[in-house]
């Protein structure tokens, strides 16, 4: 086991509006506004408090950029985040410092799972980065959460995009299949995106192995859920 070290940057973001924990894209583990187990870790369980899910929260801003970021992590995780934040720096205006003694800051920590924060929530806010969830994928999913993002497939125009399995689905994971109405929810104006990493796989939360999830051109079935890092909407809804 690494040692564990204190590590303190601050991202140039600001956020606002009322946070609510979710956790990572399901090709790795699973997602949940509930608490919810990566298929191959179900004895890891992560803390989430109840909350709709969508593309952007209607009221955050960008506007002004200051957003700090404290995490404990052993040095050898420490390249992982570091990878992840050199993402939003290459694409987005997003940028990382050292913490100086700011009250407000995102707390990155090995917890039970994979689970953020969305939004500026005030104070310590969490993100976990437990066993399993240092992929890179992962990391950049989590900050897009950090940053005030949902999962697209929660968007209200998403029946003209996708089809909801539900016959398919695991017991009690239908909510997590849930959209969110028009009025509470911005796009940003762009486009529904198939590619984005805040995209749920085609098979998540399958109870018997077929598609949750399906593209209605059906080429993108196998597309969604897999991205391995942000897509060029993603970078235009950030930036």
């Amino acid at each position: 086991m690494s040692r564990i070290g204190v590590h303190l940057f601050a991202a140039i973001v600001v956020l606002v509006s009322k946070p609510y924990f979710v956790d990572c894209q399901p090709s790795s583990l699973f997602h949940s506004i509930a608490p919810v187990y990566e298929p191959e870790q179900l004895h890891y369980q992560s803390t989430h408090h109840d909350a709709w899910m969508h593309s952007g929260m209607k009221t955050f801003t960008f506007r002004n950029r200051a957003f700090v970021v404290k995490y404990v992590l052993g040095q050898s995780d420490l390249r992982h985040i570091e990878r992840a934040f050199a993402s939003y720096e290459r694409s987005t205006c997003i940028r990382f410092v050292k913490r100086q003694n700011q009250e407000d800051y995102l707390y990155i920590k090995k917890g039970n799972g994979c689970y953020s924060q969305v939004g500026r929530a005030g104070g310590r806010q969490e993100l976990s980065l437990g066993l399993g969830c240092l992929s890179h994928d992962i990391i950049v999913h989590e900050l897009m959460h950090s940053v005030g993002f949902w999962h697209e497939h929660s968007r209200a125009d998403r029946d003209d995009h996708i089809v909801i399995r539900w016959e398919n689905i695991m017991p009690g994971m239908k909510e997590q299949f849930n959209k969110i109405s028009a009025v509470l929810q911005d796009t940003l104006g762009e486009q529904y995106d198939y590619e984005s990493i805040m995209h749920y796989e085609s098979s998540a939360f399958s109870k018997n192995g077929q598609n949750t999830i399906e593209a209605t051109i059906p080429q993108y079935t196998n597309v969604i859920g897999t991205a391995r890092d942000l897509s060029s909407v993603d970078v235009i809804k950030v930036s």
